[in-house]
C-alpha cells in the first residue's frame, strides 16, 4: 500500500513552506509547528488523491510500460482497499486543515476539488490540463500563507504561476518524446511538441525575469542585506530550466520532471547553489 501511496510525491508539498522561506521567518517555531502539520495533512490528501487518480487510470496505467507497475494496475492492492483508504485519507485532510484555520481549510477543500476535476475530466483538454496543474502547485503556496497568517506577496504569485506553468508544459512534453507516440488520451499528437515546448520555455524565461524584477525593487533590501547576490538566482534558474527541456527533448525524461530531478545529482546542486546564494544575499 506504501507504494500506492506515492510518498516520494510528498517533496512538491514542501512549497508549503515557501511563504514562511520567503517571509524570513525560517526561525519562528511558531510558523514551522504550523507549516509542518499542514505538510502532514495536505500530504495526506494528495496520497489519497493518487489513489482516486489510479483508481480511474486503472486500464490505462495496465497499458503503459512504466505505470502498469503501479499497485493497483500491478494487483498489490485491491481496489475495494484503495477505496477505503482514499476516503481515510481525504477525511483525514480536511479535519486537520479544520484544525489549523478556516482559510487553510477553503485552499485544502478547493485544491481536492480541483484535482477531483483534473482526475476525471480537465486532463484531458489540451492546455487547460497543463494551466490547472500550474494553479495546483500555486495552491500550496497559498494553503502555506494561509496556514501560517503570512500573506503571499504578488511576486511570488506571478513567479509561481510562470515557472510552475514551465513545469506542468515540460511534463507533457517529456512524455511524448519520451514514448514517441501520439497521446491522444491526453488531447496531445506528435505534431504539438514543437508547440509545447514554444509555449513552454518562454514561461520558464519569464518566471526568472520576474524574479529579476523583483531583486531591482527597493523592498527587496528590507529583507537582504546583500540583495546583489540575488542577481546569480537568476543564471542558476536558466540553467537549470535550460537543461531539463535539453533533457526531455532527447527522449531521456520519462514524464514529471520533478520527479526525475529527486534522481538528478545536478538538480541537487542547483538547489545547495541557490540555497547558499540566498543564505549570502540575508
Amino acid at each position: 500500500m506504501l507504494g500506492a501511496l506515492r510518498l516520494h510525491q510528498w517533496t512538491k508539498n514542501l512549497l508549503l513552506l515557501l511563504p514562511v522561506v520567503c517571509a524570513h521567518q525560517v526561525g519562528d517555531w511558531a510558523h514551522l509547528s504550523l507549516v509542518f502539520w499542514a505538510f502532514l495533512f495536505f500530504s495526506a490528501g494528495t496520497s489519497g488523491q493518487y489513489l482516486i487518480n489510479d483508481l480511474l487510470d486503472l486500464e490505462a496505467d495496465r497499458a503503459h510500460p512504466i505505470k502498469k507497475g503501479r499497485a493497483i494496475a500491478s494487483g498489490r492492492v485491491s481496489r475495494r482497499s484503495a477505496i477505503v483508504t482514499a476516503a481515510l485519507l481525504l477525511s483525514v485532510s480536511l479535519a486537520g486543515a479544520f484544525w489549523i484555520n478556516n482559510n487553510f481549510l477553503g485552499l485544502m477543500a478547493g485544491y481536492h476539488f480541483l484535482t477531483l476535476a483534473y482526475t476525471g475530466w480537465l486532463k484531458h483538454k489540451a492546455i487547460v490540463d497543463v494551466l490547472l496543474l500550474a494553479c495546483l502547485y500555486t495552491l500550496r503556496v497559498f494553503a502555506g500563507g494561509a496556514a501560517t497568517d503570512i500573506v503571499v506577496s504578488q511576486w511570488l504569485l506571478t513567479f509561481s504561476l510562470f515557472f510552475f506553468f514551465m513545469l506542468a508544459v515540460l511534463k507533457r512534453f517529456a512524455e511524448m518524446r519520451w514514448r514517441s507516440t501520439e497521446l491522444r488520451v491526453r488531447d496531445y499528437h506528435s505534431a504539438d511538441q514543437l508547440l509545447l515546448a514554444g509555449i513552454g520555455i518562454p514561461a520558464g524565461q519569464l518566471s526568472v525575469l520576474v524574479l529579476a524584477f523583483y531583486i531591482q525593487q527597493p523592498g527587496t533590501t528590507e529583507l537582504y542585506h546583500h540583495p546583489e547576490w540575488l542577481w546569480l538566482l537568476c543564471p542558476l534558474l536558466l540553467y537549470w530550466a535550460s537543461r531539463m527541456w535539453l533533457i526531455a527533448h532527447r527522449g531521456a525524461m520519462p514524464g514529471d520532471p520533478l520527479d526525475f530531478s529527486l534522481t538528478d545529482p545536478l538538480s541537487y546542486g542547483a538547489l545547495a547553489a541557490a540555497g547558499m546564494i540566498v543564505y549570502k544575499a540575508v
